[in-house]
């Protein structure tokens, strides 16, 4: 699949906005499972700017355009597998609604400023960056989503 930003950005990404409708089994393999314990009641969908999670998430701006970048979707460094992206992209382009990344917050790092982990969804991420969203949805710990929002406060 070859499509510019152009051709991919006509068909808007449709994102599953409850949580009851996110397919488990999909997303979870069984082993990851036991790393989401009351899984969704736990949960919540929030909005986050992209880039602000993945400055946090990467340490640098620098960083960040490295491993998601703005100006090419599918890797040549093998840091993401094409045929995913590929999949990904036809999935959308069948008018299916996306589930949210997964990402947790953890403020108890050796450097106090925290650390944001992605649990699934890097792919849409990529994507997301590729073509310029802003904000996109997130899967977040009602627990850890307060602490997020303070932590981006910090970044300005």
């Amino acid at each position: 699949m070859n499509m510019s930003r152009e051709e991919l950005f006509r068909f808007p990404i449709k994102w599953q906005n409850s949580l009851n409708k996110v397919d488990k089994d999909f997303i979870f393999t069984t082993l990851e499972r036991d790393k989401f314990p009351n899984f969704p009641e736990s949960y919540v969908v929030q909005k986050f700017n992209l880039n602000d999670l993945l400055f946090i998430y990467c340490g640098s701006s620098e960083q960040a355009e490295e491993l998601y970048s703005t100006n090419q979707l599918w890797d040549t460094k093998s840091y993401r597998n094409n045929r995913k992206t590929t999949k990904l992209v036809d999935y959308i382009l069948n008018k299916n609604s996306l589930c949210p990344p997964i990402i947790d917050f953890t403020n108890k790092t050796h450097n106090e400023e925290g650390l944001i982990l992605f649990f699934d969804g890097n792919h849409r991420v990529a994507l997301c960056r590729y073509l310029g969203m802003v904000e996109i949805p997130f899967i977040i710990k009602k627990s850890s989503a307060l602490i997020l929002r303070v932590r981006i406060s910090n970044l300005y």
